[in-house]
C-alpha cells in the first residue's frame, strides 16, 4: 500500500519539565500539540479514505421522464453530483414513484437491468460506469490542473465534477474551486475528454488534445435551469436559507439570502438578526447582540481585518458593503481554538476573489446611499476587485433619512414644544471602499490582499428657546438654550494572507492584519449665547491600532483526524483623552498578545465527532499565561436527530469599558486590560438537538455563560446618588448570560423561510453597583421571535419578516429637593432655598414596552445580453407600530424631562442595481 507522506517529530520533555509546564498552565496547550503531532507521527502515512455518507431517504416521483431528466433533477435537488457518460444511458421514459435508503438505491431502480454500475466516489459525487473500464495503454498522457468558477460572480464551485470521458473516472473541487487529474490520455487516436458538471449548471466538455502540459486552466460554468412540470424529488439536505453547520454555528451566502426584506443592502446583517440569541434592538438598527452581550463583545472579521465600528448612520447601515461578501460564518458561542479575543462569538466575512477572466462592473442605490463594484481580471491567474458606497443625503434628503434622523436623535417637537433638531443634511454622512486583489500563484498557491477604509462623520445641535434651569420651582428661569454634539469615526484595515494546499489535503496559510480604528466626541452646552464651560462641556478621543501576524497549519490525518494548530503575534495600542466640564484626562496603554493553540477534529465512528482543543495566551501588561480549554462534541442518535455540545473558556484582552452615565450616554471607550481592568472572562456551556426531515429542519440549543472580570466607570454611589464627573471609579463584578434557543426551518416548496424564537436572561452583579443586587444588561431583550418567509412567483420574488422583542431595561432618575441649610430647624422649606439630588431606581429596573416590526419587499431581474437590472421595493415598518426603543433624561431642565425616542414609522425605500457581466 502506497504511503502518501510522512511526518517525524521528536519532543524531550523532563518530569520537572512537565510538571512545571502543568502548574504554569502551559502544559495543557503542550500536551494537546505533542498529541496532535504524535498521531500524525503513526496516522498521517495511511491512505485517505472516504467517510461513509449517512442514508438520505430519497424519493422520486415521476410522470413521462427521460432517464437523463430523472438523473439530472434527481442529482440537482439532493446535492449529489452524478457523474456519467450519455452514450451509456439506456433509452427510457420513466413514470411512478422510485424510493430507496440512499441515491444509491434510487439509482438502482432507475438503471434497472441495464449494465451499469453505481461507484459512490464521496459524500456529493455518484458516478454511474459501465461494467468494464481500462485504461488504454501506450498513450501520451498529461496532468491538468485547474479552476471552476461561477460565470457571473466569479466565486469557486465547491464539489464540482471534473471528469475524464476515456477513462470513467474523476475528482471534486476543493474549497477553492481547484483540482488535479493526473494521466490524461492526448494521443491523436485515443484523446480524452473532460466533463465538467455542477449541481444546477450547465455542462461543459473541454478536448483534452486542445490542453498543454503544465497548463492552469479555468473553467466558468453557468446557471441552467431545469423544469420538469411533474418531476418532484424530495430528500433531507438543506436547500436554502441559513445553514446550521455544527454546535451555535451557521453559515450564510448572499446570493441565497438576497430576498430577505430590509432598507439598503444590509440582507446578511438582517438575516443574523432574524436568528435566535440574536437582537438588534427594536428600532431596525443594524448591529448585533449576541447571546445578551454588547457588540462589543464578538468578533467581526473582514478578510481577517478586525473591524471595532460596523455600522455606519446610526446603525441603520452596516459598515460591510455586502456586495463584496462571498461567504459569511457566524458562531454565537462554544467557538472553535483557533478564534479568540472576544467572550461572545464569531462574524467572520470573507470577500469575494473577483472575475479571473473577464470584466465586471455594478452601480445601485437605495434610500440611504449609492455605491458601485468593479472587478477586473489579471491575465487569467487573478483578479482585482474594487467596490465603494457613500451617503448622498448631502444632495438631496430621502424619507427614510429624515426619519432615521428623527428616530435616532428622538426630540423632535411640535411648535409648541420649544424641542427641536437642526441638521443640515451635509453634516450628516459615511463613505467607504473596499480592495482585495487576488492572484493565482500555482494550481496550489493563492495570495490575497486587502484595503479597507470606511468614515462617519455628523455634527448636530438640540434648540430650546425656554428652558428652566431654576431649582426654586416657584420662581422659574427661563434661558435659551442650545446643546451641541459633533461625531466622527474612522477605521482603516490591511490584510494579506497567502495559502498553499498539500497534495494529501493538507494546507498552511500565513497572513498579516492591521487595524487602525478612531472616534471623538464633542458636547457643549451654550445658555444665552454663552459658552457654559464649569461642568457642561465634554469631548472624548479613542484611538485603537493593532498589529498581528498569524499561521495556521491544517493536516488531514486517515480518515478520522484533522489536526489544526496555529500561533498569532498582536501588538495592540489604545490611546484616550477626555474632558468633562473642567476635568481633564488622557492615557495610553500597549500590549503585544501573543500565543497559540491546538486543536483535534476526531470522527470516531460514523455519526460521533469529537472536537477537543486548547488556546494559550500571553499577555504582556498582566505578564501572565492564559489557557482556554474548547471541546465540542456531536451525535447522531438516529437517522434524523443529532446531539451537540460544547464547552469552553475565553478571554477578551481589548474590550469597551462603558461610562455608567445614566444622563449621558454617549460615554464610553476602547482599552486594553490593566491594573485596574482585569480581562473579562466567559464560560460557556451548550447542549442542543438537532432534528432533520426531508424539507425540514429543527435546532433546539440551551446555552448558560458565566462572566467574570466586568469592569465599568461609573458616578453611582452605593445608595444610588449620582455623583460628578470628577468622583468616577471603576468598579468590577460578575455576569450570566443563559437561555433557550428554537430554529425551524423549511427548505424547499413554494414558500420557504424559518421561524425563531429565543429566550435570553442577561444580568451582572457589580462592586457599588444597585447596592449590590443584580440587575439586567442594557442589552436583556428577554424574548425575541421572528417569522422569515420567501415566495417565488415566475420571475417575482416576495418576502416578509416579522419579528418581536421585549422591551429594552432602562433607568429611572428621580429627583429630590432639599433645603440648602439644614442647621436650622426653624425654617420652613417655603423660606428656603433648595438644592436638587439627583437618584435613580434600580439600575435597568424599568422595562419598556415590547416592539414588533412587519417589513415586506419584492424583487424581480431583467436581463439583457450581458446586462442585469435588479429592482426591489421594500417597506420597513409596514403596519406603522411605533415602538420606544429608548429612553433618556435632560438633566438640565427642572423639573427633569424624559425624552423617549421612537423606532421610524412605514418607510417605503426603492432598490436599484444595474450590473454588467
Amino acid at each position: 500500500m502506497q504511503r502518501i507522506g510522512t511526518f517525524t517529530s521528536k519532543a524531550y520533555l523532563t518530569m520537572k519539565g512537565l510538571v512545571a509546564g502543568l502548574s504554569s498552565g502551559i502544559g495543557m496547550f503542550m500536551l494537546l500539540a505533542i498529541l496532535c503531532i504524535g498521531v500524525s507521527q503513526n496516522v498521517l502515512g495511511q491512505p485517505v479514505q472516504t467517510a461513509t455518507p449517512s442514508a438520505e431517504n430519497v424519493t422520486v416521483h415521476l410522470d413521462q421522464a427521460s432517464l437523463k431528466e430523472a438523473l439530472r433533477l434527481l442529482g440537482q435537488e439532493t446535492g449529489v453530483s452524478i457523474v456519467y457518460n450519455e452514450q451509456y444511458l439506456p433509452q427510457r421514459i420513466l413514470s411512478g414513484s422510485f424510493s430507496g435508503n440512499d441515491i444509491e438505491q434510487v439509482l438502482e431502480k432507475l438503471l434497472y437491468a441495464s449494465s451499469l454500475r453505481i461507484i459512490r466516489t464521496g459524500d456529493y459525487q455518484v458516478v454511474i460506469a459501465p461494467e468494464e473500464n481500462t485504461k488504454p495503454t501506450d498513450t501520451p498522457t498529461i496532468n491538468i490542473d485547474g479552476i471552476v468558477r461561477d460565470r457571473d460572480s466569479g466565486l469557486a464551485l465547491v464539489g464540482a465534477t471534473v471528469y475524464s470521458k476515456r477513462l470513467q473516472n474523476g475528482i471534486v473541487t476543493n474549497s477553492d474551486g481547484r483540482f488535479s487529474l493526473k494521466e490524461i490520455p492526448t494521443g491523436q487516436h485515443a484523446a480524452d475528454t473532460l466533463v465538467v458538471q455542477y449541481v444546477g449548471y450547465e455542462t461543459l466538455t473541454i478536448p483534452a488534445s486542445s490542453l498543454q502540459p503544465d497548463q492552469i486552466i479555468l473553467v466558468e460554468l453557468g446557471i441552467q435551469s431545469v423544469t420538469l412540470d411533474e418531476v418532484r424529488v424530495t430528500s433531507d439536505r438543506l436547500q436554502d436559507g441559513v445553514a446550521v453547520a455544527d454546535v451555535s454555528q451557521y453559515k450564510l451566502l448572499p446570493k441565497d439570502l438576497e430576498w430577505i426584506p430590509g432598507a439598503g443592502d444590509d440582507k446578511m446583517i438582517r438575516a443574523l438578526q432574524l436568528l435566535p440569541g440574536i437582537s438588534g434592538g427594536q428600532d431596525g438598527r443594524s448591529e448585533l447582540i449576541i447571546r445578551g452581550s454588547t457588540p462589543f463583545q464578538h468578533l467581526f472579521s473582514l478578510n481577517g481585518i478586525t473591524l471595532y465600528n460596523t455600522h455606519h448612520l446610526f446603525g441603520f447601515s452596516s459598515a460591510i458593503n455586502e456586495e463584496i461578501i462571498g461567504s459569511l460564518e457566524l458562531y454565537k458561542g462554544g467557538f472553535p481554538a483557533r478564534y479568540g479575543g472576544r467572550i461572545s462569538g464569531v462574524i467572520e466575512a470573507s470577500g469575494e476573489p473577483g472575475n479571473f477572466d473577464r470584466f465586471q462592473a455594478s452601480i445601485g442605490l437605495n434610500g440611504l446611499h449609492a455605491g458601485g463594484k468593479v472587478s477586473v481580471p489579471l491575465s487569467g491567474n487573478g483578479a482585482i476587485l474594487v467596490a465603494f458606497r457613500r451617503s448622498f443625503n448631502e444632495l438631496f434628503e430621502t424619507r427614510f433619512y429624515r426619519k432615521l434622523l428623527n428616530s435616532s436623535l428622538g426630540r423632535k417637537r411640535d411648535d409648541e414644544g420649544n424641542v427641536y433638531v437642526n441638521l443640515p443634511p451635509d453634516q450628516l454622512g459615511f463613505q467607504d471602499i473596499y480592495t482585495q486583489a487576488t492572484l493565482q500563484l500555482d494550481p496550489k498557491s493563492t495570495a490575497n490582499a486587502t484595503l479597507y477604509h470606511s468614515e462617519d462623520e455628523f455634527d448636530y445641535f438640540y434648540f430650546n428657546p425656554e428652558l428652566n434651569i431654576s431649582e426654586d420651582l416657584e420662581n422659574p428661569e427661563y434661558v435659551m438654550f442650545d446643546e451641541r454634539n459633533s461625531v466622527n469615526a474612522k477605521t482603516l484595515g490591511l490584510s494579506s494572507s497567502i495559502d498553499r494546499k498539500w497534495d494529501f489535503g493538507g494546507k498552511v496559510e500565513a497572513s498579516f492584519s492591521y487595524t487602525r480604528f478612531s472616534n471623538g466626541f464633542n458636547y457643549f452646552v451654550e445658555f444665552d449665547g454663552q459658552d457654559y464651560y464649569d461642568a457642561k462641556t465634554s469631548f472624548n478621543r479613542n484611538k485603537l491600532s493593532d498589529y498581528g501576524v498569524q499561521l495556521r497549519t491544517v493536516i488531514p490525518i486517515g480518515n478520522q483526524f484533522v489536526t489544526d494548530i496555529g500561533g498569532w503575534i498582536n501588538d495592540t495600542r489604545v490611546e484616550y483623552a477626555y474632558q468633562h466640564g473642567i476635568h481633564v484626562g488622557t492615557f495610553e496603554e500597549k500590549a503585544l498578545i501573543r500565543g497559540g493553540y491546538a486543536q483535534v477534529h476526531w470522527e470516531v465512528r460514523p455519526g460521533v465527532i469529537l472536537t477537543p482543543g486548547v488556546r494559550a495566551t500571553e499577555y504582556s501588561l498582566h505578564e501572565d499565561l492564559y489557557i482556554e480549554p474548547r471541546f465540542r462534541a456531536q451525535y447522531q442518535l438516529d437517522e434524523n436527530v443529532y446531539l451537540k455540545a460544547a464547552y469552553g473558556t475565553y478571554y477578551q484582552f481589548v474590550d469597551r469599558l462603558d461610562h455608567f452615565d445614566i444622563l449621558d450616554e454617549r460615554s464610553g471607550f476602547w482599552a486594553l486590560a490593566q491594573d485596574e481592568v482585569q480581562p473579562t472572562r466567559s464560560t460557556h456551556r451548550i447542549l442542543g438537538v438537532r432534528w432533520e426531515r426531508p424539507n425540514r429542519f429543527i435546532d433546539v440549543e440551551f446555552f448558560s455563560n458565566a462572566l467574570t472580570g466586568i469592569s465599568e466607570l461609573g458616578q453611582l454611589t452605593d445608595d444610588n446618588l449620582l455623583l460628578d464627573e470628577n468622583d468616577e471609579l471603576f468598579v468590577d463584578g460578575t455576569g450570566i448570560q443563559q437561555g433557550l434557543e428554537i430554529l425551524v426551518q423549511q427548505t424547499s416548496g413554494p414558500i420557504r423561510g424559518w421561524f425563531s424564537y429565543g429566550y435570553t436572561q442577561s444580568e451582572r452583579q457589580l462592586d457599588g453597583r444597585n447596592q449590590g443586587n443584580w440587575y439586567p444588561t442594557s442589552q436583556d431583550f428577554r424574548h425575541t421571535a421572528s417569522v422569515v418567509a420567501h415566495y417565488a412567483l415566475g420571475p417575482w420574488q416576495w418576502s416578509l419578516s416579522w419579528q418581536l422583542a421585549s422591551g429594552q431595561p432602562y433607568t429611572q432618575i428621580i429627583e429630590q429637593f432639599v433645603p440648602t441649610d439644614l442647621t436650622d430647624p426653624g425654617k420652613t422649606g417655603q423660606d428656603d432655598e433648595f438644592d436638587r439630588l439627583l437618584f435613580s431606581g434600580p439600575i435597568n429596573g424599568r422595562r419598556l414596552q415590547p416592539g414588533h416590526r412587519l417589513d415586506v419587499a419584492m424583487k424581480r431581474s431583467f436581463s439583457l445580453k450581458n446586462v442585469l437590472l435588479d429592482v426591489g421595493v421594500s417597506v420597513f415598518n409596514a403596519y406603522n407600530y411605533r415602538s420606544v426603543w429608548r429612553r433618556d433624561y435632560n438633566q438640565y431642565s427642572v423639573p427633569i424631562e424624559s425624552i423617549e425616542y421612537l423606532s421610524p414609522g412605514v418607510t417605503p425605500t426603492l432598490t436599484l442595481r444595474v450590473s454588467y457581466l
